[in-house]
């Protein structure tokens, strides 16, 4: 029987709360153009002439164009947990930092650019020589959000 390299069981040292700016309508400055639906390449804004649009948040990736090109400046922002992330430490010299989302969250883009950039950080401040990103498989959001430079 060979000895494992590593005993994974790792320890939680931190973890931080990952939050997303989803849009907010203020209807008394909407004059229901259309504009922020239009724009939005997500198809995260449901929109029917002279009604107010309506924020689809499970599609949303929180990009802000739609509070760009708004007019009348009718869109906000407020800030929402969409997720977690995790700094393990499986033993002296292996880090594992991991995240998960809130459930009922279906756009993952932003918790996994969240995560990356907190392992970048981690792994500069401890000036590690190495560092392995994994991600699921597949071209969904998630893993373009990951490649991303």
């Amino acid at each position: 029987m060979s000895k494992r390299l590593f005993d994974l069981k790792p320890e939680i040292e931190k973890s931080e709360n990952i939050h997303q700016e989803y849009p907010v309508l203020d209807k008394r400055k909407c004059v229901k153009c259309g504009i922020c639906s239009k724009t939005c390449k997500e198809n995260a804004i449901f929109w029917v002439k002279d009604k107010y649009p309506v924020f689809i948040y499970d599609l949303c990736t929180a990009c802000g164009a739609c509070m760009i090109v708004c007019p009348n400046k009718a869109i906000k922002t407020k800030q929402e947990k969409s997720g977690e992330s995790f700094i393990n430490r499986v033993n002296d010299n292996f880090w594992l930092i991991t995240g998960r989302s809130k459930p009922g969250i279906t756009e993952t883009g932003p918790i996994v650019s969240e995560v990356k950039e907190r392992a970048i950080e981690f792994a500069e401040d401890r000036k590690a020589d190495y560092i392995i990103f994994d991600t699921a498989p597949g071209t969904h959001c998630s893993v373009s959000s990951f490649v991303r430079c």
